[in-house]
């Protein structure tokens, strides 16, 4: 509980720095649907029909039968989670997104207006920007990134959400206001959201053609003061092999090989590796 407060808090001057202002209107209405809302004060579970109301950071629940019905008004900030079932079209959203990202769009913006504040919608919102990205439209996925940061709270400290929305920044070029926010992420993030942010400090050395700064302030950094942040490692891992590849560093980079396919041999990355991509 501590920790998600403290990664929010963390993150809120780097959303300060990106976001172009996207809110949801009063007007929003978006699905109900029965679930559970857990609080950070470790009060009972509240379960009923939710519906999210962005605009008023609210969540609004109906309990009891349409005949005796009582609505209670809870306070998104005081909410540790919500649980609903996931949307059916989410998966054949994300089934289209691999085969035609152009065509997944729509479907994906739906999900996340209609889920909004839920967590599926933040999973949704994800996928956005990934398909955007791939579509070869950064601007667009950096719109919808600020649009999803605007209505829910819970996207400042999710690494996934933000590892999407930062790819997004670097592909729009826009890597010097990121690289200043990056750096303020990491002083006072928790490690697991500034173990990713070192890795996005490295991509953009990388795209500008610096390995050598790649390795120092990002993906080596990532390497040996990350270590137990095990979700980041097969990335950093992979792009250190690469940059050391490329200074010709053939050693280091496969001491850096042999720990991703020792260590991680089911990731993505390992398979990248295996692939030669």
């Amino acid at each position: 509980m501590k920790r998600q407060t403290t990664r929010v808090v963390a993150m809120t001057a780097l959303i300060g720095c990106l976001a172009l202002g996207f809110g949801a209107g009063d007007s929003y209405a978006g699905v109900e649907v029965r679930g559970t809302i857990y609080k950070k004060n470790g009060d009972r579970p509240i379960q009923g029909l939710i519906q999210a109301q962005p605009a008023r950071r609210k969540y609004v629940v109906t309990q009891g039968t349409a005949e005796r019905s009582i609505t209670v008004e809870i306070d998104a900030y005081s909410v540790e989670r919500v649980d609903v079932p996931k949307p059916a079209e989410l998966d054949a959203a994300v089934r289209l997104l691999s085969s035609n990202p152009g065509a997944a769009v729509a479907p994906l913006k739906k999900l996340v207006d209609d889920y909004k504040m839920f967590p599926w919608g933040l999973v949704a919102g994800r996928h956005l920007i990934d398909a955007y990205v791939r579509s070869k439209q950064p601007a667009e996925a950096i719109r919808a990134a600020d649009a999803v940061i605007a209505d829910d709270p819970a996207a400042r400290g999710d690494p996934e959400f933000l590892t999407k929305y930062w790819e997004a920044m670097i592909g729009a070029d826009r890597e010097a206001g990121l690289e200043t926010s990056l750096i303020e992420t990491i002083k006072s993030a928790p490690r697991d959201v500034a173990a990713v942010a070192y890795i996005k400090r490295g991509d953009i050395f990388k795209k500008k053609g610096n390995c050598s700064e790649a390795l120092v302030s990002g993906y080596l950094r990532t390497v040996e003061l990350f270590r137990e942040v095990k979700e980041i490692q097969p990335e950093a891992l992979y792009k250190a092999a690469r940059c050391f590849e490329e200074l010709g560093r053939a050693s280091q980079a496969e001491k850096m090989r042999k720990r991703l396919l020792a260590d991680y041999d089911k990731s993505e990355w390992a398979e990248r590796m295996r692939s030669g991509k």
